[in-house]
Formats: structure tokens, sequence, C-alpha cells
């Protein structure tokens, strides 16, 4: 909840970037460096401001959520529409690598702050490693500038250390990035977007949508919901048979959680050797055909397939994380998410080069 309103009576914020296409576990080993200066840099810095008087930071409590519901609908502009605090639930209930960690600030009785880190694992060869991506935090005004958020957010990497997480990893925009790398924070590297776009038409209606992208998806008679060939899933295979490359953890309850809810509008097409997890939403005056995940098929092959379902389908333009692809009609461009990570319980940080992430893993919610 990073993109504070400043009309709101609340201001909140999430850790995002907004990007416009016009513009028990065994310990980790430790990673290639990317940057010999981090090196050095092993330790973290500890950052610590004594909290106001009165305020205390505790773990959330099922107790508070109407209290945390509230905050976010006043700060964000939720209004009435239900599938917000469905939204919440979902990524931080029923997330499949388990509900986030999550800490309230306090003044007596009254909720002024929340801090929520939601769990997520990697693997690398056939280690596991235990990480957390930091979201979701707000502060209410009259608390701005006394350190909350950076109490919150250091109260909670004391807590998940004790736990035994690895790292945090998180894509902040370039507003908030400071701050963390104030606390600790290293830039991993920006992650390359390549796009696709559907004619002359495509690219005047793209170039006129310098704007967010809408929160909901678009209805488009495309592909099956995950649940009709959830069986079919399979990991995508590293075709660079990299010991070194880390990826997310997947499995049939990680597809099922992540791409399986309804009213989010997510949409597999099946297609040979493998599928495609696609969202179709507005942005601006165009339709944009988001490419999440692929599991079974190269990068390649993926596109060719996107590429065929855009001008049937009435969509402008198709967006995917990954190197361009100019056989295929996929340009780089410009901007992009930058990855940010935070040594916990292991203290070298993985180059870019190693990560085999896609929109499905960074995706703002």
């Amino acid at each position: 909840m990073d993109a504070a309103r400043t009309s709101d009576p609340v201001r909140s914020r999430r850790d995002h970037v907004t990007w416009n296409p016009g513009a028990g576990v065994a310990p980790l080993r430790r990673f290639r460096v990317a940057n010999p200066v981090n090196a050095a840099s092993a330790e973290p810095p500890k950052v610590r401001l004594p909290l106001p008087t009165g305020l205390e930071i505790r773990e959330a409590t099922p107790a508070d959520r109407p209290a945390i519901i509230e905050l976010c609908r006043a700060s964000l502009g939720w209004g009435d529409d239900p599938r917000f605090e469905q939204l919440f639930s979902w990524k931080h209930d029923e997330n499949a690598f388990g509900p986030s960690y999550m800490w309230v600030a306090t003044d007596g009785d009254r909720i002024v702050g929340l801090r929520a880190f939601m769990r997520w694992e990697f693997v690398r060869g056939g280690e596991v490693l235990r990480a957390v991506r930091a979201v979701d935090t707000a502060t209410h005004p009259e608390y701005q500038g006394k350190g909350l958020f950076t109490a919150m957010t250091m109260h909670g990497l004391d807590v998940i250390e004790a736990d035994g997480i690895d790292f945090v990893f998180n894509t902040p925009n370039d507003k908030s990035r400071p701050g963390y790398l104030k606390m600790g924070w290293q830039e991993v590297g920006k992650l390359p977007v390549a796009i696709r776009v559907a004619g002359p038409g495509g690219a005047l209606r793209m170039a006129r949508s310098r704007v967010a992208s809408s929160h909901w998806p678009s209805e488009v008679d495309l592909g099956v919901p995950v649940n009709e060939v959830l069986s079919d899933l399979v990991p995508a295979a590293d075709v660079t048979d990299d010991p070194a490359a880390i990826r997310t953890n997947v499995s049939s309850a990680f597809y099922q959680w992540r791409y399986g809810a309804a009213f989010l509008g997510y949409r597999v097409v099946p297609t040979d050797g493998g599928h495609i997890v696609v969202r179709v939403r507005q942005r601006g005056d165009a339709e944009e055909l988001v490419m999440l995940d692929m599991p079974g098929l190269t990068l390649s092959a993926a596109d060719r397939v996107a590429r065929r379902l855009l001008r049937p389908h009435g969509l402008d333009h198709a967006l995917r994380i990954g190197r361009s692809d100019l056989r295929q009609g996929f340009l780089p461009a410009p901007g992009g998410p930058v990855v940010a990570w935070r040594s916990v319980c292991s203290d070298v940080m993985p180059p870019l080069a190693d990560w085999r992430i896609g929109m499905g893993d960074v995706e703002l919610f």
C-alpha cells in the first residue's frame, strides 16, 4: 500500500513499482556476489529509532482485522467494494507458503500503523530458501515522520531472523527505495521487461495510456480457469542447468493459490508442451495482456502463443518480464521493476543473473 493519497484521512503505502509501457530448512549456501561492494557489507546496518512515548509494536491478531481493513479502506479509497478485503485475505491468510507475518503499532487501544511481510519460498538446486516479501505498510498521518515505518520494519526483521528466514525481497519504487537502503536493503538490479504491440492501433492506444493499470481484470473469453488444468501444470525447466539459479518453489498448491482466485481473473492458455498464465487488464485506453507464468515453455515458445492471442481478442499489447525477442516482435520496454534484497539469516546477495523470476513472482497486489 505504497501510493499514498494526500487527500485521504489516512496515508498508506505499498512497496511497488508503477510501470507505464508507453514510457526447517537447510541453511542457505553462499551465492556469487553481484557487486564486490556487497561482499564487504554482509552485515546490514542496524537502524534503530526510539518509539515515541506511549507507542507499542506487537503482533497483529484476528481481532485487529476490522481496524486494519478500515485503515486500508480509508487510505486507498476502497469504498464498499468487497473485493479489496477479499484480496487482503487472499494475500495474507490463504498464501500457499503460510500466513503473513504482520505487526501493528498501537497508541493505547488505537491501531496507528501496520507492517506485513508475505511469506515466499525459492529453490536453488535441491535447497529450499525461506524468504518473505516486504509488502504492506501503513502509518496514520498523525504519526508520520516519527520513525514508525522504520521501527516496525526493523522489529519485523528481528522476528523473522529468530524464525530462520533467509532473506527479504521486494520491488520498491524510487520514492520508497532510499528508505529501504538505509535499513540494509541492497539493489539486486532491474528486471528487463519486453512488450509486443498489436499493430498501429495498439501502439497508438498504448502511447496514450501512460497511466497505472486497472486494479481489477477485464472480462475476456480467453483460456481456461487454472482449476481445469491444475494437474497438468509443471515447473518450467531450467534450460541453463545452472545450480546457482533460484526460482519460486512452485507446486500444485502454489498454482491453486496464486492463480486460482476467480475474482483476480487469471486464465491459463494450454499449448503444445506447456501453458501460459495470463491476465487481461485495462491501462488507460489500452487492453493489456500480462504474461505471468509459462510452466513447461521456453520464453520464445510462449511469445509465439501470446502474439497470436492479441488481435483475435481485441488486445492492444502483451508484456512480460524477460529479454526481448525480436523474431516474435517483443521489444525492450522502458523501465521495469527493481528487485531489492535484504539479508536476514543468509549474508550474500544472489546476482540478478541467478534470479529466474517472472511477472507472477513480482506482480503487485
